[in-house]
């Protein structure tokens, strides 16, 4: 019963509460619309609350929506701290002069509690300012026919203004000014919702205007020789009226406003369209016909070829016309000098630059003198010329290239460019310059195959008495691909022969592993050595280095070391070395001292042992290497990036003296590596670059066809 009995009581006291909780009610308007004004600004609500009063500390806020019934920016208009327990009041607010819209809304808040009451109904509110409005600065005016007159407001207060004729609506615009074309009485009065009415201004009248008409007096096309005297007179004459005369739509300024007739003197210059607008002094106007005015059996001139042209050399500019009468002469002049070789010729060729015009005359039935339109001839004053190597050129290391003139540009009197076509090259001379001298080459274009002929380059073009000299070209040619060959062996027998690239007039300077040893003229050298060879070749601004060849010396057959000239050697342990196909031996260490002067030298200690064997004239020497083997087991891991620690694989002494073990290894996808019946701990022989997915090697030690031992080789860094 208790858990039962406990929620019903809460609840109790929840509905008692709530039902005894303030309410704030929608505010009871005394107005029907706010018009309020500068001397009026005052409008009675009355606003009421129930159930219960309001706190001591109580203030009670009215506030004013915005023109379309928000309360998002609420502006306040009245706070009252006094009326907390009589649950009704009427008071007065006065609204902003900004106001001006048809849905405001009032509401009452409280702060103790805080509490936002409904809205108001909605109502106008307009500010009605104090000013008068004056149509037309109290003017009257008149609409002529078939256009209008502009009756314009002295300010702008409103967003909408009520235009009104003969006391009617007439229309509605947002502008303080109306267009009219009727004759009436006008006013205007602002549109303030529910408070228009109470602002108007004064009414204009527009009367209509008398009709106007105007023609000239003349039929519709004249014609005259130049120099007649032609008359144009309107068909109204009133000195209250001012006259526009026109010539081809444009006015013809310098006249005076009475100007009832028009006095043309036929020329170029006047033949043309005319009219006449006439305006009266009520500001109506009229316009009158068009009359043309021509020359009697008019001439005409068109031109047929273009305006600018070019001549190079001994070629011509085509200038031609067209004549709308055959009998006309004409006249071609240049710079103002009459051409009489050309005379009565519409197509002329011309070889000489300048401005070029044709004079046309007819003497019948008037005389008619019609100039063409200017002509321009340009030569060029100047000359841009450019010149460069053949695509693929690359300084000493192309061994032949062409020169070649790749662009040709004349520069005109008005400081235009052209491009002067290869197919124009006949009006020039040219001439290759190599270090300012002549070269005889008189081609656009120079073939060069020889070092010889390095140097700078420029090519001199030729127009008439002028000369005009190319960019600079600095030539370097060099010797081609430089190839070192082994033309003899190194053996017992004679010394080795290198032979480089013939290059007449080269420096050859020869390298022996990496040191210079011998400068010459000629492209071979004699090589007693064993070792690393190379060349450069010099000629002057340039140099090519050949590749490095390695020269071994050719051994007799049968001369061999074993177990080789890499050997291990086991702790505590002892190799014999074994010499064989000479016809005498001789062992020495590393200071020169003699150990065997037999085939055989016992070696117990690791160190650098030197054999020379002797067979008939011919002596060898061989380097015989010996280090220690630690090695234990076979290692899986090595390091083959040249810091002299783990780089190889060394394997036991014991599978490395036994001439039966057999060492093959693969990599990773299953392609031979090494296979050796001899192997000297020697793998791998180089620093091994390796792909980080796959450093791993798999090794085979077998013996008498059956394997041993088999395993992995990482390669680590």
């Amino acid at each position: 019963m208790k858990n039962l009995l406990f929620p019903s009581i809460v609840m109790f006291l929840l509905v008692i509460s709530t039902l005894s909780a303030q309410q704030l009610n929608s505010p009871e308007l005394a107005f029907n619309s706010a018009c309020l004004s500068a001397g009026f600004n005052s409008f009675e609500a009355t606003y009421t609350y129930s159930e219960k009063s309001f706190n001591a500390d109580n203030i009670f806020y009215i506030e004013l929506s915005d023109a379309e019934g928000s309360f998002a920016n609420a502006t306040v208009l009245k706070t009252i701290s006094d009326q907390n327990n009589t649950f009704s009041f009427t008071t007065a607010i006065g609204l902003p002069e900004t106001v001006g819209g048809e849905g405001y809304r009032l509401r009452l808040r409280s702060t103790s509690p805080a509490i936002t009451g409904p809205s108001s109904a909605p109502f106008h509110a307009w500010f009605v300012p104090d000013t008068d409005l004056i149509l037309n600065n109290y003017e009257t005016t008149s609409v002529c026919e078939n256009s209008e007159t502009l009756i314009v407001l002295n300010k702008d207060i409103a967003d909408e203004y009520i235009w009104y004729k003969d006391y009617e609506v007439y229309a509605i615009n947002s502008t303080p000014e109306l267009a009219v074309n009727e004759p009436g009485d006008y006013f205007v009065e602002p549109y303030l919702g529910d408070c228009t009415g109470s602002l108007f201004s004064n009414v204009v009248q527009v009367s209509a205007g008398n009709a106007l008409y105007v023609s000239i007096q003349s039929p519709a096309a004249l014609t005259a020789c130049s120099g007649d005297t032609l008359l144009l007179p309107a068909s109204v004459d009133d000195p209250s009226y001012i006259y526009r005369w026109y010539k081809g739509g444009e006015q013809l300024i310098d006249l005076p406003d009475y100007q009832p007739q028009l006095e043309i003197s036929a020329g170029p210059d006047t033949y043309g369209i005319y009219h006449l607008e006439l305006q009266n002094p009520e500001g109506c106007t009229a316009v009158s016909q068009v009359v043309s005015i021509e020359p009697s059996s008019p001439l005409e001139v068109i031109t047929k070829s273009r305006l600018e042209s070019v001549i190079i050399g001994s070629n011509t500019a085509s200038l031609a016309i067209e004549i709308s009468r055959s009998e006309a002469q004409i006249k071609w002049h240049r710079d103002g000098v009459h051409l009489p070789e050309y005379d009565n010729k519409p197509v002329i060729g011309v070889v000489a630059p300048g401005k070029y015009h044709a004079l046309v005359v007819v003497t019948e039935p008037c005389l008619t003198e019609v100039s063409s339109e200017v002509f321009t001839v340009h030569e060029p004053t100047d000359f841009q010329v450019q010149v460069d190597t053949a695509s693929g050129y690359k300084a000493c290391e192309s061994s032949a290239t062409n020169l070649l003139l790749t662009s040709l540009r004349g520069i005109l009197t008005n400081g235009d460019e052209i491009q002067i076509d290869a197919s124009m090259y006949h009006n020039f001379s040219f001439q290759w310059l190599k270090d300012a001298q002549v070269t005889g080459q008189t081609t656009s274009e120079l073939n060069l195959d020889h070092f010889s002929e390095n140097g700078l380059y420029e090519l001199q073009v030729g127009y008439k008495e002028s000369l005009f000299v190319s960019n600079g070209i600095d030539l370097l040619l060099g010797t081609g691909e430089v190839s070192l060959l082994q033309t003899r062996a190194l053996n017992c027998n004679h010394d080795a022969m290198l032979e480089a690239t013939q290059a007449e007039g080269a420096i050859y300077s020869w390298y022996y592993n990496g040191d210079l040893i011998e400068t010459t003229a000629t492209n071979s050298l004699t090589a007693a050595e064993e070792g690393a060879y190379s060349v450069s070749i010099q000629i002057p601004g340039c140099e090519r280095l050949s590749e490095t060849i390695s020269i071994k010396k050719e051994l007799p057959q049968g001369i061999d070391v074993y177990p080789g000239e890499h050997i291990t050697l086991a702790a505590d342990a002892s190799v014999e070395a074994m010499a064989s196909g000479g016809d005498s031996y001789l062992w020495k260490d590393a200071d020169g001292n003699i150990l065997s002067e037999t085939s055989l030298l016992t070696i117990k200690e690791p160190g650098i042992y030197n054999l020379e064997i002797t067979l008939g004239e011919c002596v060898v020497d061989k380097t015989v290497t010996v280090e220690e083997n630690l090695v234990t087991s076979i290692p899986n891991i090595i390091s083959p990036n040249s810091d002299s620690i783990n780089d190889r694989w060394v394997l036991p002494q014991k599978f490395v003296d036994d001439p039966e073990v057999e060492v093959v290894i693969y990599d990773a996808y299953g392609s031979l590596v090494l296979k050796t019946n001899q192997y000297e701990n020697n793998w791998p022989e180089s620093s091994l670059s390796h792909d980080v997915d796959t450093p791993i090697y798999y090794y085979f030690l077998n013996k008498q066809g059956k394997n041993i031992k088999k395993g992995s080789i990482t390669l680590v860094n």
